[in-house]
């Protein structure tokens, strides 16, 4: 006697794997169905499978989230059961620039660079970002003797933190800052002087004071 198996055979809707980056809406989701035999296809289901669901939102953090499959409405002759598998759905870091602020200071004085002096592109979710560290390369900001000039790509920014951001959703670049140095206001006001009707009076160079000299500097 010839035994015949009268068990079903196995269908497996298995939701496709997926990526995106943080912030993004989820992709359109997508399955595929395999177990087939005999040469048959999708046309054995009547239904619809449907597109695969996520519980991932815009706001899930980077790495990785479930895409469970979909086999709601999904029916098939009586030779067929159906399973599932998940996928996975990878949450790429957003891309997000810190640039440092331009700064500057008249000649003689002590600045403090503080922390806020930065612009950002790229927060997602409305997120916000508190304070950045901003070092200047050359010193500028506490150095009262250093001359007047324009210093290109002195300032550096980095250690973003605070707000509502988690850098471990980001990729980050930090972008630098130009840091000037104006002249200070110095007033030379010349002595009042006076003579005797007839005399010769040489007015000399020393007669004048100064109002404004930085750094216990003088003139001669």
């Amino acid at each position: 006697n010839r035994w015949i198996s009268n068990e079903t055979a196995v269908l497996t809707v298995t939701a496709n794997n997926q990526f995106r980056t943080y912030g993004a809406a989820n992709p359109t989701f997508g399955q595929s169905i395999t177990g087939y035999i005999n040469g048959e296809t999708n046309s054995i289901l009547l239904g619809s499978a449907g597109n695969g669901s996520s519980a991932a939102t815009n706001t899930t953090n980077v790495g990785a989230a479930a895409i469970n499959a979909s086999i709601g409405g999904l029916s098939t002759d009586f030779n067929y059961s159906i399973n599932s598998a998940g996928g996975i759905l990878t949450i790429n870091p957003a891309t997000l620039n810190i640039t440092a602020g331009d700064q500057s200071k008249n000649y003689g004085i002590n600045l403090d660079l503080g922390t806020s002096g930065f612009t950002s592109i790229g927060l997602q979710n409305g997120e916000t970002i508190s304070s950045v560290n901003l070092t200047s390369v050359g010193g500028y900001g506490s150095d009262t003797s250093a001359n007047v000039g324009n210093y290109a790509d002195d300032i550096i920014v980095s250690g973003a933190s605070g707000g509502t951001f988690n850098a471990g959703n980001y990729t980050i670049t930090y972008n630098t800052g130009d840091f000037a140095i104006d002249s200070a206001s110095l007033l030379i006001t010349a002595d009042n002087q006076s003579k005797t009707y007839g005399a010769n009076l040489d007015l000399g160079t020393s007669s004048f004071t100064s109002i404004g000299l930085q750094n216990s500097e003088t003139i001669s």
